[in-house]
């Protein structure tokens, strides 16, 4: 009996069944008993043996399925003639099927807008088997957050990775594609969707008091999506301002949204206080203080 190496063979799972074949040579040509040789392995329980005659030697196929490594034996002779034979000095080999390094793609990239609720970046293996089942884990961070899946739901940048694949034929090591960097837009408030109030009235033109005069920016809520410009119910939404004298009237002066003196003023909305939201435009309005 023979056998043409001493060394571990390596295949990589790809669903069908793998292995080594061993010839069994050196019988005389009566003595081609499949019974008479004894075998074995250690292994997956997915693995198999396969013995035949095939013209004058004896051939022995060991494999397997799954990833993992296997251990192939012929053990004994047995039968009338087993005196006249004697095992090889190797008789054993190893083989292994490695796990598959995953090819992760993302789903297309879309626009996304904050939507108060959450965005799931979702992946597949490209590189599946036919008929296999390979759940994912994620974990998703961004700045300030991080979740143990796929998920996030204020506006900013987030990387998405997968972080374990729940099938033991399959593996990250060496995978392609494990991170995806994705992001979520704030979402817009439309100029019409924003209204203005003076010290909680809507009187703009007032007389000079030595009493600060402030004005502040509000916007409706009710958004039903991310394109109808108002706010989501629930949130909060407040203005930065930027204020300049557009009519000097000696000692004119404003902060922000707060003028004191005398003066014609502009007051502008340059951004939020919630990075959920952005501004469409610069909504304005006009603050008069009379002397």
């Amino acid at each position: 009996m023979e056998n043409s190496s001493r060394s571990s063979f390596v295949f990589f799972y790809d669903g069908t069944k793998q292995g080594i074949t061993v010839t069994v040579e050196k019988i005389v040509r009566n003595g081609l008993d499949g019974g008479k040789i004894s075998f074995l392995y250690e292994g997956s329980d997915a693995s198999s043996i396969n013995g035949y005659v095939s013209d004058d030697v004896y051939v022995i196929e060991f494999k397997a399925e799954n990833a993992a490594e296997y251990i192939a034996a012929i053990s004994s002779i047995g039968g009338e003639a087993a005196s006249n034979y004697a095992l090889p000095e190797i008789s054993e080999w190893t083989f292994t099927i490695e796990k598959r390094a995953v090819e992760i793609q993302w789903e297309e990239e879309t626009e996304r807008i904050y939507k108060k609720d959450y965005y799931r970046r979702n992946a597949f293996i490209a590189n599946l088997v036919e008929g296999d089942e390979v759940p994912l884990t994620y974990r998703t961070s961004g700045k300030g957050y991080s979740s143990e899946d796929n998920s996030a739901m204020a506006a900013g940048t987030y990387v998405t990775t997968v972080t374990s694949v729940l099938n033991e034929n399959y593996t990250l090591e060496n995978g392609i594609g494990l991170s995806v960097e994705w992001s979520i837009l704030p979402k817009e408030i439309s100029l019409e969707n924003i209204y203005w109030r003076r010290d909680g009235t809507e009187i703009f033109e007032v007389e000079y008091s030595a009493k600060p005069y402030s004005v502040t920016a509000y916007a409706y809520d009710g958004a039903v999506d991310a394109s109808d410009g108002l706010v989501y119910e629930g949130d909060s939404v407040s203005f930065t301002y930027f204020g300049e004298v557009i009519e000097q009237f000696g000692l004119s002066s404003i902060s922000e949204a707060t003028a004191v003196n005398a003066g014609r003023y502009a007051i502008n909305v340059i951004g939020t206080n919630n990075s959920d939201y952005t501004v469409k435009g610069t909504p304005s309005v006009i603050l008069t203080v009379s002397q």
